[in-house]
């Protein structure tokens, strides 16, 4: 399997989107996300794009970082209906101000074909919360697990239409992310 390449953008002092390079285009085009191509992007901050507060304070805290000098690197999945996509996100400041932000996909894993992750899956109005950076699923009762696991347990495909789906943050992630930003803070 060959290298993908790196999906790069950048922000401006505003967090706008200024660059985005063409591996985020085929990204966008390849996996159904047709609202995420450049003419819907650039221009507009970060802050249209990640709903969840958790998340969005997160994103503030590494970008505060960065700002002061920092690098900062982190791991996460960004899965497809059949595979897995284990991934790297480093995110730097940029001698005129603005931040890189540079994600590579570590290693991919085959799997079977998750509808739930179909974008053109009929949809009903309740939602499903799934962590945006490991990819396991709010299960209910503090619980979360793999998709596969999660539509077992939930009986999705015993629904007329599966849920929407909305991102949001596991507490084992949360915890993890804000040591590391911790750790950087505190300069190790």
């Amino acid at each position: 399997m060959h290298k993908a390449p790196a999906i790069v953008y950048r922000l401006n002092s505003k967090d706008e989107f200024i660059y985005l390079n063409e591996a985020w285009s085929n990204f966008a085009i390849a996996n159904n996300a047709s609202g995420l191509l450049p003419a819907r992007v650039l221009g507009r901050p970060l802050w249209d794009f990640i709903t969840d507060q958790t998340t969005s304070q997160l994103y503030r805290e590494m970008l505060d970082q960065v700002h002061t000098g920092r690098f900062m690197k982190f791991n996460f999945r960004c899965d497809a209906l059949e595979r897995r996509r284990y991934m790297e996100l480093a995110i730097s400041a940029l001698d005129d101000g603005n931040v890189q932000f540079e994600s590579t996909t570590v290693r991919e894993e085959q799997r079977p074909r998750q509808d739930l992750l179909d974008s053109f899956a009929t949809r009903a109005a309740d939602l499903l919360r799934i962590c945006g950076w490991c990819k396991r699923v709010d299960v209910g009762k503090g619980k979360w697990g793999e998709i596969e696991e999660a539509v077992a347990a939930l009986r999705l495909f015993e629904r007329q239409a599966l849920p929407m789906i909305t991102h949001g943050m596991c507490e084992g992630c949360f915890k993890t992310i804000s040591e590391e930003i911790a750790e950087r803070r505190s300069g190790a």
